[in-house]
């Protein structure tokens, strides 16, 4: 009788419970006892040529097949470096931006105030804003 690849493992875990003998099986299936070790050696290589060749399991996003793979992974990654460092430059330009606005309004609010209760007053109201009041901060 011919048994399928599904058949043969469950005869091989049968036979490898201890609740079962190696005979007791070979008789239910009506299979000899080469047979039996046959299958189970079947099993064994098969796995142990599976596991040595790492076909097991999902692969890691970072493993790659070929070189042309590799190679077209590490284009993509230095596209997106480019595009990470476009949009930093991008970021720092809208911050330094942001910063001379606020200088020039601090600068309108306090240099151009005759009265200086006023000027006083918009000091204060500058030093509680996220941005120092001093002319050397880097900007």
């Amino acid at each position: 009788m011919s048994f399928n690849a599904k058949q043969k493992l469950k005869i091989v875990f049968e036979g490898l419970s201890e609740k079962n003998s190696i005979t007791d099986i070979c008789d239910k299936y009506n299979i000899s006892r080469q047979t039996f070790y046959d299958c189970k050696k079947q099993l064994q290589e098969g796995t142990l040529n599976t596991w040595n060749n790492k076909q097991v399991g999902r692969n890691s996003k970072n493993d790659v097949a070929s070189l042309s793979e590799a190679e077209e992974k590490i284009k993509k990654l230095q596209e997106k470096q480019e595009q990470c460092e476009k949009q930093l430059k991008q970021a720092n330009k809208e911050k330094a931006i942001e910063k001379l606005k606020k200088k020039h309004l601090q600068f309108q609010l306090t240099e151009d105030d005759i009265d200086p209760d006023v000027k006083t007053k918009n000091i204060e109201i500058l030093k509680k804003s996220d941005f120092p009041l001093d002319i050397n901060d880097g900007c």
